[in-house]
């Protein structure tokens, strides 16, 4: 999978899907490739919706992202883009 392929997946699939935003009046069309994922101004999801991403990722990309910290979530958990690059570097580290 490229780049823009894993944006997506994470988008369509953990953000929207997963997290059943749609249930909460979002649209899949509004999450951007850089919409803030914990910001009032984005999507504002919690510490339980983080943890929930961060546990799919790490089974839909068999990586392992080790401690799921209040660092790592704020540094890789700022937008599907982060989150994506994420990723990347782990499968590339695999």
């Amino acid at each position: 999978m490229n780049k823009n392929e894993i944006v997506a997946h994470i988008k369509e699939k953990i953000i929207f899907e997963d997290l059943e935003l749609s249930e909460w009046g979002h649209q899949l069309r509004d999450i951007k490739d850089d919409t803030p994922l914990l910001a009032e101004a984005g999507l504002a999801l919690d510490s339980v919706d983080v943890l929930d991403i961060f546990v799919s990722i790490q089974k839909e990309y068999s990586i392992d992202l080790g401690e799921i910290t209040k660092e790592l979530m704020e540094t890789h958990c700022q937008s599907p883009l982060t989150l994506a690059e994420l990723v990347m570097d782990k499968c590339a580290a695999h």
